[in-house]
């Protein structure tokens, strides 16, 4: 399991691992970086992650340029599942 909220070293001892991890927790700020650095590829067929399952928790929050931008480009590698408590 990748958690953004674990220390910086065990982060990337688990997106170096063998096998790379089914699981990815991170925040909308750090999901861009993630992409962007290729530390996760969601798009490579032969990667474990491909075609992952997306959960999106308070999704109102995407409504921003660069969120929205990063999650319409991924549409097509990803499913996305969003949820939100909030009266959009």
């Amino acid at each position: 399991v990748y958690d953004s909220k674990q220390p910086r070293s065990q982060r990337r001892r688990v997106l170096e691992g063998n096998p790379p991890p089914k699981y990815v927790i991170t925040s909308y700020q750090s999901l861009p970086s993630l992409i962007n650095r290729h530390e996760l590829d969601v798009t490579n067929p032969d990667d474990v992650h491909y075609r992952p399952l997306m959960i999106l928790d308070e999704v109102h929050e995407a409504q921003g340029p660069e969120t929205a931008k990063l999650l319409n480009r991924l549409r097509n590698d990803v499913m996305m599942v969003g949820f939100t408590a909030t009266d959009a």
